[in-house]
């Protein structure tokens, strides 16, 4: 595992010297920890700044805001505490977040538990604290069975909820995803547990969520509300009811295929295998970060199939254009797809559309291996006998 870093945040007064210094700043840091996640984490914390002076919950009381951050790089666990004062009377509050680096931390990436399990003594209440030292403390680790239990989902809603989650991370510009909830912590950590367990990797890392409605809400994928019914784009975890998959996105997401496959069939114990395995594969491909839907389905038609000779006939010519419409390249997993792909086609006797063959004609003018130039010369010459 890689270190944990934490980073706490405030309106504070320091002196240097005969000078004393007041406003926003950083009260304690962790040695090391890198300046890309420091300056990131400092924006996050100071953003909420501005909610000092009315900061409560859905029921009126003095607000205690857990957010859960991605960039790609980091993920931030971030627990804010409003309803301070600083040395003038003035309405402060005390942020504190743990940082978990992504890159080469499969632990964290393959077990939500590593950032939900966190116990509340993880978390500082205010300056003259002392952060802990090593690893965060935490509370035992959930399975998903159990995280499906406390988030009061079965399987059909909880495939339901995915596919939420991404279509909220597809759509730009729209107001959040708002999941009710009771107003249980317990709730909420089973729900989180689902959601970050039944995704791809790369949305693991992206994900922006708040556990309670605030004036920020506006940069957030997805926030908990009591009243989530009373937004513009909800999900009712009891029900599956929501605002945000419409026929056309579920007609999108059903084409997609690895949206909610897992956690409809995949053992509960291999899903990380599934979700690290389509991510080798997207990567192989070419796509470094394994976050192209294009990629993602083409992989997880290949992860999902013990062949091409396995594809159905609309499946077989799905593939075969979704790979020509990859950039040509001399990527040698594309060209060997490519091959058995057209193979395949040569074998059954399927024809292109005219389109797609010209989409073939670009990679076979440009691809400089031999085994695709003759299954190219193959299709041809069937096309063209």
């Amino acid at each position: 595992m890689e270190p944990v870093y934490q980073c706490c945040y405030t309106n504070a007064t320091r002196n240097e010297g005969n000078r004393t210094f007041s406003g926003w700043q950083v009260v304690a840091a962790s040695p090391g920890i890198p300046s890309d996640a420091y300056d990131a984490c400092v924006k996050l914390q100071n953003a909420n700044a501005a909610l000092c002076a009315d900061a409560v919950d859905e029921q009126g009381n003095v607000l205690v805001l857990d957010e859960y951050s991605g960039d790609g790089s980091y993920l931030y666990v971030i627990r804010t505490r409003f309803g301070l004062s600083d040395r003038l009377g003035r309405p402060n509050m005390f942020s504190h977040a743990l940082i978990f680096p992504l890159k080469n931390n499969v632990g964290v990436l393959r077990d939500p538990n590593y950032f939900l399990a966190l116990d509340a003594a993880a978390f500082l209440g205010g300056e003259g604290q002392l952060p802990w030292e090593g690893t965060p403390p935490c509370t035992p680790f959930l399975s998903l069975e159990q995280a499906m239990t406390l988030a009061g989902l079965d399987q059909e809603r909880w495939a339901t909820l995915l596919r939420c989650v991404y279509a909220q991370t597809e759509a730009k510009g729209v107001s959040p995803l708002y999941i009710q909830y009771e107003g249980s912590a317990l709730r909420i950590r089973g729900l989180l547990h689902c959601i970050y367990a039944g995704l791809p990797r790369y949305l693991v890392k992206k994900l922006r969520i708040a556990a309670c409605p605030t004036a920020n809400d506006s940069g957030k994928h997805l926030v908990f509300s009591r009243n989530a019914r009373g937004r513009e784009r909800y999900f009712i975890p009891q029900s599956g009811e929501n605002t945000v998959l419409t026929p056309r996105m579920e007609s999108k997401l059903s084409r997609m295929g690895y949206v909610d496959y897992a956690v409809c069939h995949v053992p509960f114990e291999k899903i990380p295998d599934f979700f690290g395995d389509l991510e080798l594969l997207a990567v192989s491909l070419g796509d470094s970060s394994a976050s192209s839907p294009q990629i993602l389905k083409l992989a997880f038609q290949f992860n999902t199939h013990a062949g091409v000779s396995d594809f159905t006939n609309a499946e077989l010519e799905g593939n075969l254009v979704d790979a020509l419409r990859l950039p040509v390249s001399d990527n040698q997993w594309v060209g060997m797809l490519l091959t058995r792909m057209l193979g395949e086609m040569n074998r059954r006797g399927q024809r292109l559309a005219p389109e797609s063959e010209t989409l073939l004609d670009g990679w076979l003018a440009h691809t400089s291996s031999q085994e695709l130039l003759e299954a190219g010369r193959d299709y041809q010459n069937q096309k063209h006998p």
